[in-house]
């Protein structure tokens, strides 16, 4: 079954990157399949953690 998760905010800085990659990390490392999807047009981020 396909979960998905979202997070959102219009507030630049609030952590909504950093949250989605440890949330990322962390499913990784208990075995599931993640694809993680940085949809901010005004500053994607999550290069910086690649």
């Amino acid at each position: 079954m396909t979960h998905v998760i979202v997070l959102g905010n219009e507030k630049g800085g609030s952590g909504k990157s950093t949250a989605a990659m440890h949330i990322t990390v962390a499913l990784l490392k208990t075995g599931y399949r993640v694809a993680a999807i940085d949809l901010d047009m005004r500053q994607q981020s999550f290069s910086r953690y690649l």
